[in-house]
């Protein structure tokens, strides 16, 4: 087994930025040295060293001299191999050689025609010798500057100190559990409010504000307060995107697991489907008219509790997750990770058209008369992703009445799922499906 700190840094943060992850690796980099260290304790100890031969990879020497006088303490040296980067620092290698005896070098072995897949790997090597923060960028002066010197001999020491520091966390810093419900509501379900006919729409949303217990208290502006902007909202104060799921964490492996099970033989939504059907002109007729009744109701509602409402779809469509991917591989083939990212994208779509609502009634002046139906039909390759796009832009802002429609005969359990989902927390997203031809 190799125990090594080596990690593609840049990559780490890259994915985890893109599927909104917390980064797998510490912050600091003395947390990394410390863990390294507190693995190496617990690996070293004679009952553990007795189970696995362990590979101590790294070219620090700091790290390396505790790993060989801690194993010769507890007397595991024949368990304990040392491993280095070929090229790396040569002169290291003999040096340690001649203490530890032989030391296994590592080097990427790639085809001449396949040369530029071994790029990557290089690079990362440059950053290490680079960089200030790495024992390598002093590891050839090391003899001639005390200073440098110093320096790495405090690095090892304070990583030495936080490694048994009983506040250092232990564990995984990522803890995503797909199988723990996800509450519907994200917050409480408000006060019907006292008649205020004499107040411009504008005015009701200044002057309603927040007064959620223990949080801190905001008026609905154009100016949004500090508790909005903690994070980068991309242009919608308030708004962040949703995490994917995290394939890594077991919880999320079992989860996905039941999902792909249920995938061959899902009849999820057709139920629904059944329910829903309409066969002539004169249900249709009557539908759409209800819909047209319906938008003004909406439409007339304060741009609060339009938000409230597209939160609590967002949230609806968050506990549907494992159900939305079901029947997207089921009805039209999608892979796993696909559909998983495809149904953040729809929760994305609720949260953000939630934070930009709110600035619309806080235009002065501003009076809009939109169109009193929208009929939204998703694509076939975005089923989970489009329905609920279109269909809370055209009901957040446009205030309109919404009907939806299947793209095509393979996705009609996928565009109802999504209908369901988005409906359920409010009670108020009437649909109806009907057949077109």
């Amino acid at each position: 087994m190799r125990l090594v700190k080596g990690a593609n840094l840049a990559m780490e943060r890259v994915e985890a930025t893109m599927h909104g992850w917390t980064p797998a690796t510490f912050d600091a980099k003395v947390d990394t040295d410390a863990n390294y260290l507190r693995c190496l304790d617990w690996a070293l100890q004679p009952e553990h060293a007795a189970a696995v031969k362990l590979g101590v990879a790294g070219h620090n020497l700091f790290g390396i001299a505790y790993a060989w006088l801690l194993a010769g303490e507890r007397g595991v040296r024949d368990a304990v191999e040392f491993e280095m980067l070929l090229g790396m620092a040569q002169g290291q290698v003999q040096a340690v050689s001649r203490e530890v005896g032989p030391v296994l070098l590592y080097v990427p072995v790639v085809a001449p025609a396949e040369f530029d897949v071994a790029i990557s790997y290089l690079v990362r090597r440059l950053e290490e010798n680079a960089s200030s923060d790495n024992f390598l960028s002093a590891a050839f002066r090391l003899g001639d500057d005390e200073g440098l010197f110093v320096r790495e001999q405090d690095r090892f020491l304070d990583a030495l100190d936080r490694s048994t520091d009983p506040t250092f966390r232990s564990g995984p810093r990522r803890t995503q559990n797909r199988l723990a419900p996800v509450h519907e509501s994200v917050r409480p379900a408000p006060v019907a409010p006292m008649p205020e006919t004499d107040l411009t729409k504008a005015v009701l949303g200044i002057s309603r504000g927040s007064d959620d217990a223990g949080r801190e208290a905001f008026l609905e502006t154009a100016v949004y307060s500090a508790r909005e902007l903690e994070q980068d909202a991309g242009g919608a104060p308030g708004f962040w995107n949703t995490a994917d799921s995290d394939p890594a964490l077991p919880a999320n492996r079992d989860w996905a697991r039941g999902v792909r099970e249920r995938i061959p033989v899902s009849d999820l939504g057709v139920a629904t489907i059944g329910a829903a059907r309409i066969d002539d002109a004169e249900t249709l007729e009557k539908t759409v008219r209800r819909v047209q009744h319906a938008a003004p109701t909406w439409g007339g509602r304060p741009a609060a509790e339009r938000a409230d409402v597209l939160l609590r779809a967002a949230a609806a469509l968050e506990s549907r997750r494992a159900e939305l991917i079901e029947v997207a591989a089921s009805e039209t083939g999608k892979v796993f990770a696909e559909a998983d990212v495809e149904v953040s994208e729809a929760v994305d779509f609720a949260r953000y058209y939630a934070a930009k609502a709110r600035e619309l009634d806080a235009i002065a002046g501003a009076v809009f008369v939109p169109a009193a139906v929208t009929l939204v039909t998703p694509p076939w390759n975005f089923p989970s992703r489009s329905l609920p796009g279109s269909a809370r832009r055209a009901r957040r802002g446009l205030r309109r009445g919404v009907q939806t429609g299947p793209a095509g005969a393979p996705l009609r359990r996928c565009d109802r799922r999504d209908a369901v989902a988005g409906r359920h927390p409010a009670r108020r997203a009437r649909t109806r499906r009907h057949r077109r031809g």
